[in-house]
């Protein structure tokens, strides 16, 4: 059972900055998906190389409201603000949220508080409580159906839709797994990742019941509302699952990448987005080399093949070096890789048998101690299944 979480909200002095925005266009209504009774069902199992760590959430303690002191402060024109939550605030699916600011309303304006996707779909809003002081406060449902960066965002809009000023609040909505027996989660890429134009884009994650076993990974640009690159990919059932993507050569800039499952509006339906950077190719800063297989903490199992695959930008020479290490820093085996058009790399190596414990895998590009050197590493685990 979820604990609702109170938000501390600190009222304060009403100032109204320049900085909010007027007009804009309201979000895309998208309905907020049922969850599905509990369906039992079979999870494809992750292969015996590729079993990533879970991450846990644990909800932050309840916070003790504090009761200021306020002074009203005339205002000019309508306008709003969101204070609280701040800035990144995680929200767990099927958490209800406290949202508040200050708002400042024309006689026939209005106030709408909505949760609101960077694909600008509209995925939860609620009626809006006006206290004193010109301030406000909302709860907003976190709904199951989508994860990922999201934005809290308050509206003023007159008696002809039209709106006058708006405020945002960027937030995280976490995967709920305990409370959602349908569900997509993403491990990589992670908000923040640089990609390059022209290179494949590496995607993974775990879902569980996807819609006719079928994943899409998208790119979107011009803030996130042209898709630019599509690829859809069947899977065998729930469980861990991959994929890869090639950002477009003349995409550059700030883009969404999405992962999905199921159509807007419908129950199956599942969504998780995050933003990232697309470095142009020949930026020489676009260097750099990613493990994609096997995922981090996975169980390589010795006396056997391992494949090994991932991504580089601008390698010198097209030349991926992998090896793996144990804990104690022996090279246990090493390998050389080919890089293609598209950045994409894979070699096997073979683990020895009687090998036990924690190693590092190594993938590097260019010289050491030069401009073009750039690697990656990723922690395993080497023994038998128990």
């Amino acid at each position: 059972m979820l604990t609702k979480i109170k938000v501390c909200w600190l009222l304060i002095p009403l100032l109204w900055l320049s900085a909010c925005s007027q007009g804009g266009e309201l979000p895309t209504r998208v309905s907020t998906a049922v969850v599905p009774d509990q369906v039992s069902a079979t999870s494809r199992p992750l292969p015996a190389t590729s079993t990533p760590t879970i991450p846990v959430f644990t909800p932050p303690p309840s916070a003790t409201p504090v009761v200021p002191t306020i002074e009203s402060t005339s205002v000019a024109g309508p306008g709003v603000n969101i204070t609280s939550p701040n800035d990144g605030t995680q929200l767990l699916q099927g958490q209800v949220v406290t949202t508040g600011g200050f708002v400042q309303l024309g006689s026939s304006d209005k106030l709408s508080v909505m949760l609101v996707t960077p694909t600008n779909h509209l995925i939860s809003e609620a009626e809006v409580q006006m206290n004193d002081f010109n301030s406000w406060q909302a709860n907003l449902n976190v709904p199951h159906h989508t994860s990922g960066t999201a934005e809290l965002v308050a509206f003023v809009i007159d008696e002809e839709g039209t709106v006058l000023a708006r405020d945002e609040k960027p937030v995280q909505l976490l995967v709920n797994r305990e409370g959602n027996d349908r569900y997509l989660e993403l491990f990589r890429p992670v908000t923040g990742e640089v990609a390059v134009a022209g290179y494949n884009l590496f995607f993974d994650g775990i879902t569980e019941l996807p819609a006719d076993n079928l994943v899409t990974i998208s790119i979107w640009n011009e803030s996130c509302q042209v898709e630019v690159a599509k690829q859809s990919f069947r899977l065998r059932g729930s469980g861990y699952w991959q994929g890869f993507i090639v950002v477009p050569r003349d995409v550059t800039g700030p883009v969404c990448a999405v992962a999905h499952f199921g159509s807007p509006g419908e129950d199956n339906w599942r969504e998780t987005q995050v933003l990232l950077e697309i470095l142009p190719a020949e930026d020489p800063t676009a260097l750099d080399v990613h493990i994609g297989n096997p995922p981090p903490d996975s169980l390589l199992i010795p006396g056997k093949p391992l494949l090994l695959y991932g991504t580089a930008y601008n390698a010198p020479d097209k030349i991926v070096t992998v090896s793996i290490l144990l804990e104690n820093g022996r090279l246990l085996t090493e390998g050389v890789a080919e890089v293609n058009d598209f950045g994409y790399w894979e070699l096997e190596l073979f683990i020895p048998d009687e090998i036990d414990g924690l190693a590092q895998i190594e993938a590097s590009i260019g010289q050491r101690d030069s401009d073009e050197f750039a690697q990656h590493e990723t922690k395993v685990n080497i023994g038998t299944v128990q």
